[in-house]
Formats: structure tokens, sequence, C-alpha cells
């Protein structure tokens, strides 16, 4: 047997932080990289969600996402290193050469998933 939140983790991550940390703030029609609010939940979600794929080693749906489209012919890098310099603004998450996702420092991972973000490959 396992906790029903566990596995509605493993399935929708943003869902399963609306439930544990329910706030009172809508973030709809908002912008994650113009608002500030939703930035900081932004950050917050997709770094709970990499260290719990590391830390627990199961992966999510949204790490399986994030990790799959960096892995995928589809994933520019180019375009994907101007949106962090312009819109992310975090210079570690910059990506000089495509390398194992394994071997990604923190940032470059958390860049990656608002990159998704961006694209629509996941929400948050």
């Amino acid at each position: 047997m396992t906790h029903l939140k566990n596995l509605i983790r493993l399935v929708d991550t943003s869902v399963y932080t609306k439930l544990t940390e329910p706030k009172s703030v809508s973030f709809r029609e908002k912008d994650p990289f113009t608002d500030t609010a939703y930035m900081e939940v932004v950050e917050d979600t997709l770094h709970d969600t990499l260290n719990s794929g590391r830390v627990k080693g199961d992966e999510n749906a949204m790490v399986k996402r994030i990790k799959g489209h960096y892995k995928s012919r589809n994933f520019d890098r180019k375009a994907y290193n101007e949106f962090v310099k312009t819109v992310w603004k975090v210079d570690e998450g910059i990506i000089d050469s495509l390398e194992k996702w394994e071997v990604l420092i923190d940032d470059q991972k958390m860049g990656v998933g608002f990159w998704c973000l961006r694209l629509g490959i996941i929400r948050i």
C-alpha cells in the first residue's frame, strides 16, 4: 500500500504541490517569466521535482518529460541558451555542449525545466 499523495506526485508534481502546500494566490492568465511570485512557485516546484527524482530514485512524469525533451532531437541548444540569457538570466544554466543528462548541474536542469515550461511541454 502507498499513500495517494505519493501516487499523485509521480503523475503530476504541480498537483502534488498544490495538495501539500495550498496557496490562496491564483496565477491564472499570468506569465511565469514576468510575474515574480509565479516565478518563485515555478522555481520551487522544479527544484523539488528534480530533487525528488535524484534523492528518492523515482522519476515522476514531469522529470521524464523534461529529460525526454533534453535528450530528443527537438532540443534546440542555441534557442535554449538565448532563452536562459534573456529570460531566466542565470548564467550557470547555459549549456555549452550537449552532455548526458546526469552530468548537467542543477541550474542547467532547472533551465531545461523552464524551457520546457516555455514550450508547453510541462505545466506548473
